[in-house]
């Protein structure tokens, strides 16, 4: 049997207070693994030499010296102890990286509702203050509620992980098909497809047993609504003669006008994206005026160029109501509350979410106002600018490039749709293709006829 080591040790690169973080070092067969602690020390304040009936891990230069060293001791004794039962269970055939998904999630538990909510712990965890995987975070837990009621409706809340099947997972996606709408079901379905892999790692079923196999969690996308240029148009010239406030600001029934279409001429910014742009995002260089930006969903820093008609829309939101500069930190549209900074990161979701759904109703009666027969939502904006750039013959990787799509795969799903005058100009080349046919078919039956065409 191989012997299992452990040892506290610190993390070689310092965070942003210039501490080091506490692991547990675990190592089997020569393969060492670590699992991080909720602690931070300063360098000089640690103990390399420490052991746990001494609990010197932490020296007496460190304030909370004491403090630490138990709860270091405490976690060396549950590592300890995780090791013991691997061991017994698993009669040796287990990795480092078991024992660590084990600690992570305080232990193994034996229900699917009790592994997701531990899994899902696990996540809110790890994401800390980063708005991006707190917004993962709260759809797992959308994903957990309706898995839930599933198990409820279905009688099966007791429902082991071992027992998940794939005749389970299938009759789950059916109970969601007569509930949701398909974007919503290809969601659900991939976070429990998630949590399955976590478990299959953690030895709940062996390889062949995996419930997801040639399970299909895509469900066909609807038809992807996009504007045409002349509806384009009808919202343009909205924004244009919109009644204007005391100070050149368009007035709150108005902002969807600028707002929808600074959203078109900005390459198709998510809607995420838009509302938590700031003074700061925007600037002038060398006559050219530019939104600089990070993506929330994929941390990618895009700079866009604006077109003049961006330009004309953004003006009146550079200055307050009072007509004085917005500040760099000030947001540029009136979506967001000023106090945004100030609120926790959950707190933050929850207004960033009231943002977004209040400009989308917004627009949703811009489009019956203007005429547009068309449910009209932010993001058909960046829809509607992928087509713009396929209709004019970019290639799919500049456009996967300009919208930040990490997989081209998601980038064609925008594209999937084609222009029925471009299908129907194909009756044209049969056309020419049977007349060509045609007078060849005569000429040979009379080519003295073909000889005499023209000559009078």
């Amino acid at each position: 049997m191989s012997r299992v080591t452990l040892k506290v040790c610190l993390k070689p690169d310092p965070n942003a207070n210039k501490e080091h973080v506490v692991r547990i070092r675990i190592t089997k067969d020569r393969t060492p693994r670590y699992w991080a602690l909720n602690i931070s020390v300063p360098k000089s304040t640690f103990n390399e030499k420490g052991t746990f009936s001494l609990r010197n891990w932490i020296n007496s230069k460190h304030p909370d010296y004491k403090t630490y060293n138990e709860r270091i001791r405490e976690q060396y004794r549950k590592a300890e102890k995780a090791v013991e039962q691997f061991e017994k269970d698993e009669d040796a055939a287990f990795t480092v990286d078991q024992v660590i998904s084990f600690l992570k999630l305080g232990g193994k538990p034996d229900l699917l509702i009790d592994y997701f909510q531990a899994h899902l712990d696990q996540r809110r965890k790890l994401a800390g203050s980063d708005l991006q995987k707190i917004r993962t975070w709260r759809e797992y837990g959308f994903s957990f509620d309706r898995l839930k009621d599933f198990l409820t409706d279905t009688k099966r809340l007791k429902l082991p992980v071992r027992l998940l099947t794939k005749e389970i997972v299938l009759e789950y996606r059916t109970w969601l098909s007569e509930r949701y709408a398909h974007n919503t079901i290809t969601l659900k379905l991939a976070c429990l497809r998630k949590v399955a892999i976590e478990a299959m790692k953690d030895k709940y079923f062996p390889f062949d047993k995996y419930p997801f196999d040639g399970v299909s969690t895509v469900f066909k996308r609807k038809t992807v609504v996009r504007l045409k240029e002349s509806e384009i148009d009808l919202m343009t010239e909205g924004a244009r003669t919109g009644r204007q406030g005391k100070y050149g600001h368009v007035t709150d029934r108005e902002h969807a006008r600028p707002c929808a279409l600074l959203m078109y001429y900005m390459q198709g910014i998510r809607i995420g994206d838009f509302v938590l742009l700031r003074r700061s995002n925007y600037s002038v260089e060398d006559g050219q005026h530019r939104i600089k930006y990070t993506m929330g969903k994929s941390d990618k820093v895009r700079n866009v160029l604006l077109p003049p008609e961006a330009v004309e829309l953004i003006q009146p939101y550079l200055n307050n109501a009072d007509g004085t500069p917005k500040k760099p930190k000030d947001f540029l549209f009136p979506y967001t509350i000023s106090t945004l900074d100030k609120l926790t990161p959950d707190e933050q979701i929850v207004y960033i979410r009231r943002a977004t759904t209040r400009l989308g109703l917004q627009m949703k009666r811009l489009a019956s106002q203007v005429g547009i027969d068309k449910t009209v939502t932010p993001h058909i904006m960046r829809h509607s600018f992928a087509d713009l750039l396929r209709r004019n013959g970019v290639d799919l990787l500049t456009i996967q490039m300009t919208l930040g799509h990490s997989d081209p795969r998601t980038t064609r799903g925008y594209l999937e749709a084609y222009d029925l005058g471009a299908v129907d100009s194909v009756v044209d080349l049969y056309k020419r293709k049977t007349i060509g046919k045609q007078s060849t078919e005569t000429t040979r039956k009379n080519p003295e006829a073909s000889e005499g065409e023209g000559i009078e």
